[in-house]
C-alpha cells in the first residue's frame, strides 16, 4: 500500500507539472518547458458571424469572410494588444452581438468548438492563453484548425492560414517557427468556420528536433500533384508549412514541360498550396511538371509528375455493360444495382433484407457477401510504384468470384489529387486482366469528371450537399457527368445518408428528394454512403430515416423495369422553374413521370405538359391517390422538396 500511495503521489505531481496554471484572471498559463503537451485549456470568446451574408450556400473562405478579416476587438485596443480576462466582453454594433470571455477546459487534445459554441456554422471565435518561458527561445508552434486561423504572438501576427474550402481538424497541420521572449508571452488565435467540424489543436515542439525530423524525411513531404479542373491545371507540391518552416520564405519553383514543345512556363508558388495555371496556354499531349524547393545546406528537394491534356482513350464496354448503360448479372440479365458503403459482415443479412443487392468492400468481403446473397464492389484504392502490381494480384485472384460485381479503382481522385496517368494505366491493366467486370470511380468534384471519367467504365457521383452546398446539385452533377462523358458512360448516384462531421443527417424529405432527383437525372444505379459511419448503423442511429430508406428501396425495385429501359428520359415543362419533370418510357409502353420541387421553402402548383392530349385520372405512385390530367396537363401541388411520380398507360 505504501508503494501504491507513493506511486499515486508521483503521478499527481507529474500531472500538475504538465497541466497549465491559471493566472489571477482565470487565464490558462502554460510552461515553455513542457514541449509536446497539447493546450487543452483556453480563454474563449465567441461565436461571431464570419460574414454579413445570410443563408450562405456552399461557403468559400476568402474576401467574403469579413469578420475574420476585420478586427473585432478594436474597441478594446485591437487584436494585437489583446490581453483579455474572464468576463471581459467583445461587442459588435452590426450585427448587435456581445460575448464574454470564459474559461474552457477540454478533455481532448483537439478542442471541439462545436460542443462549446452555438451557432457553430459560418462563425469566428477567439482563443487566448499565456506561455511562461524561463529564457528567450526558438520553438515550433504546431497548429491544427478547422477551418482557417490567425495566430498572434505578443501582438505580432505570426501565422495566417486561409484555404477556400477549409480543412479538417488535425494536429500539427501547420508548423510555425516562433521566438518566445523571456517571461510571459501572449498567444491569441482567431478561428474561422464554414460548416461541419470546428475547432483548434495546438502545442509547442522543440524547434531543432522538428527541423531535423523534416529534413530526415523529405520524401514524406515532397508529394507533387497535377490535376486538370475544367480549364485550369492545378499544381500542388508538398505539405503546407513544412519546408517553409525549415527555410522561412522559401518558395517552390515549378516548370511545365511539354513532351514535344519543351518548356511551356516556369513560376514560383507557396509550398502546399494549389497553384492554378490556364490550360489554354498548354498544347494537347503529354506533360511533365517539375518542382523544387531549397533547404538548408545548399540542397534542394525535387519531384516531378507526368500529366496529359486531352481525352485519354477508353476500352469499350466490359461484358457486364452494354450500350443501354445497364448492368448485367452473370447470366447477362440486366438489373438495377442498389448498394451501400459501410457494410460490416454482421449486418449483411439486414442489408439484404432491406433491399440492397450489393455492398462496397474489399476482397475479404466476397465470401461473406456471396453467402448472404449480395454482390461486392471491390475497392483497390492506392498509389505508388507497387500499386499496379497489387491491382494485378487482386484482379487475377478474384476476377471469377461469383460475388464480384465491379472493381473500385479509387476514391475521389480529384479531391485526393491522384496521378491521372497512373490511374489510366491501372484502368487499362484491369480491363486487360478482366474483360468482364467494369471499373468504377467515385468522383466528388464535378470539375474532374472529364479527365478521371476517362479512367473508368462507371462514374459514381457522390454529391453531399447537406450543409455543404445546394441540394439540387445532386441532379446537376449527374447531368454534367453525362454531358462531359459524351453520354456513353453510366452515371451512378452515391447519395448522402450519413451525418456530416459536426452536423446532421439528411431529413427524410431531403433524402427522398435527392434520391428521386438522381433517378430523374438518369442515374443507372443507386448507392449510399453509408450504412455505418462513425456512430452506430443506420437502423439504430436514425430508425425513422432507416424505415423511410427501406421504403424507398422497395419503390426502386418496383420501378426497376422502367429504370432499366434504355434512355435517360425526356424533360417536360411544368410552368415553374423550380419544378423539374422528366418522363421515362417503360417496356410496356407506359409513361412514368418523375417530378420534384427543388425549392426548400416554397410550395408551388405545377402544370405539367405531358406528350398526350388525354383527359383522365392517373395514379400518383406510392401515394395512394390519383390526379386529374386534362388535355395532357397534370395540375398538382408540390410542397418544398416535394416528390410526385405519375404513370400514364
Amino acid at each position: 500500500m505504501r508503494f501504491i500511495k507513493l506511486g499515486c503521489m508521483f503521478f499527481v505531481l507529474f500531472m500538475c507539472s504538465i497541466a497549465p496554471a491559471l493566472s489571477a484572471n482565470n487565464v490558462p498559463v502554460y510552461s515553455a518547458d513542457n514541449e509536446g503537451v497539447f493546450f487543452k485549456d483556453w480563454l474563449l470568446c465567441g461565436p461571431f458571424p464570419n460574414s454579413h451574408e445570410k443563408n450562405i450556400i456552399d461557403y468559400k473562405h476568402g474576401p467574403r469572410c469579413t469578420f475574420f478579416i476585420a478586427d473585432l476587438m478594436k474597441d478594446a485596443g485591437g487584436e494585437a494588444m489583446a490581453e483579455p480576462q474572464a468576463g471581459d466582453k467583445i461587442t459588435l454594433a452590426d450585427p448587435p452581438i456581445s460575448h464574454s470571455w470564459f474559461l474552457h477546459q477540454s478533455k481532448e487534445d483537439l478542442v471541439n468548438f462545436n460542443d462549446i459554441f452555438t451557432p457553430n456554422d459560418n462563425v469566428v471565435s477567439y482563443a487566448f492563453c499565456y506561455v511562461d518561458s524561463p529564457d528567450e527561445r526558438k520553438v515550433m508552434a504546431a497548429i491544427g484548425s478547422n477551418d482557417n486561423v490567425k495566430f498572434w504572438l505578443n501582438g505580432e501576427l505570426v501565422h495566417h492560414f486561409v484555404l477556400a474550402d477549409g480543412r479538417w481538424l488535425a494536429k500539427d497541420d501547420d508548423y510555425v517557427p516562433i521566438t518566445l521572449k523571456k517571461g510571459r508571452n501572449r498567444l491569441l488565435f482567431k478561428v474561422c468556420e464554414g460548416t461541419g467540424a470546428y475547432g483548434l489543436v495546438f502545442r509547442l515542439l522543440d524547434h531543432d528536433k522538428t527541423v531535423k525530423s523534416i529534413l530526415d524525411n523529405t520524401d514524406k513531404h515532397n508529394k507533387l500533384s497535377a490535376v486538370t479542373k475544367i480549364d485550369e491545371l492545378k499544381i500542388t507540391f508538398g505539405t503546407p508549412h513544412r519546408f517553409e518552416a525549415v527555410t522561412p520564405g522559401a518558395k517552390v519553383h515549378f516548370e511545365i514541360v511539354h513532351k514535344e514543345k519543351g518548356l511551356i512556363d516556369a513560376f514560383d508558388w507557396r509550398e502546399g498550396f494549389e497553384a492554378s495555371y490556364p490550360l489554354e496556354k498548354i498544347p494537347d499531349g503529354f506533360l511533365t511538371i517539375k518542382a523544387s524547393i531549397p533547404i538548408p545546406g545548399g540542397k534542394t528537394v525535387t519531384n516531378e509528375v507526368n500529366h496529359f491534356k486531352g481525352k485519354l482513350p477508353r476500352f469499350g464496354y466490359p461484358e457486364r455493360l452494354k450500350a443501354d448503360l445497364a448492368m448485367r448479372d452473370a447470366d447477362g440479365k440486366a438489373f438495377f444495382p442498389i448498394g451501400t458503403y459501410g457494410a460490416a459482415p454482421e449486418y449483411y443479412a439486414t442489408i439484404k433484407e432491406a433491399g440492397y443487392n450489393f455492398i462496397m468492400g474489399g476482397e475479404a468481403s466476397l465470401d461473406g457477401a456471396h453467402k448472404a446473397g449480395l454482390k461486392v464492389g471491390v475497392s483497390m484504392h492506392g498509389s505508388g510504384e507497387h500499386w499496379l502490381d497489387h491491382i494485378r494480384e487482386i484482379v487475377r485472384k478474384n476476377r471469377e468470384h461469383p460475388a464480384l460485381l465491379f472493381w473500385m479503382l479509387f476514391d475521389e481522385p480529384g479531391y485526393n489529387k491522384a496521378d491521372l496517368l497512373q490511374m489510366h494505366e491501372a484502368y487499362k491493366l484491369i480491363r486487360k486482366e478482366d474483360p468482364v467486370n467494369p471499373v468504377y470511380l467515385v468522383i466528388t468534384d464535378p470539375r474532374v469528371y472529364e479527365t478521371f471519367g476517362r479512367c473508368c467504365d462507371v462514374i459514381s457521383v457522390d454529391t453531399y450537399p447537406i450543409s455543404q452546398g445546394d441540394i439540387s446539385s445532386v441532379g446537376d452533377n449527374i447531368a454534367r457527368a453525362y454531358a462531359v462523358s459524351d453520354g456513353d458512360t453510366p452515371v451512378w448516384h452515391c447519395g448522402q445518408i450519413f451525418q456530416w462531421p459536426g452536423d446532421r443527417y439528411p431529413t427524410i424529405k431531403e433524402h427522398r428528394f435527392m434520391s428521386y432527383l438522381a433517378i430523374q437525372s438518369g442515374a443507372k444505379a443507386m448507392l449510399w454512403y453509408s450504412f455505418r459511419y462513425r456512430g452506430g448503423p443506420l437502423p439504430e442511429a436514425v430508425p425513422e430515416l432507416w424505415q423511410s430508406h427501406v421504403q424507398l428501396l422497395n419503390e426502386l425495385h418496383e420501378l426497376e423495369p422502367i429504370l432499366l429501359y434504355p434512355g435517360l428520359g425526356e424533360r417536360l415543362l411544368s410552368g415553374n422553374n423550380d419544378i423539374r419533370v422528366t418522363a421515362k418510357t417503360g417496356p410496356d409502353g407506359s409513361l412514368t413521370i418523375f417530378a420534384v420541387n427543388t425549392s426548400k421553402t416554397e410550395t408551388f402548383v405545377s402544370n405539367i405538359q405531358c406528350p398526350t392530349q388525354d383527359s383522365k385520372k392517373i395514379p400518383a405512385l406510392f401515394e395512394d391517390r390519383s390526379v386529374s390530367m386534362k388535355e395532357g396537363v397534370i395540375k398538382d401541388t408540390f410542397e418544398p422538396l416535394g416528390v410526385h411520380i405519375y404513370q400514364i398507360k
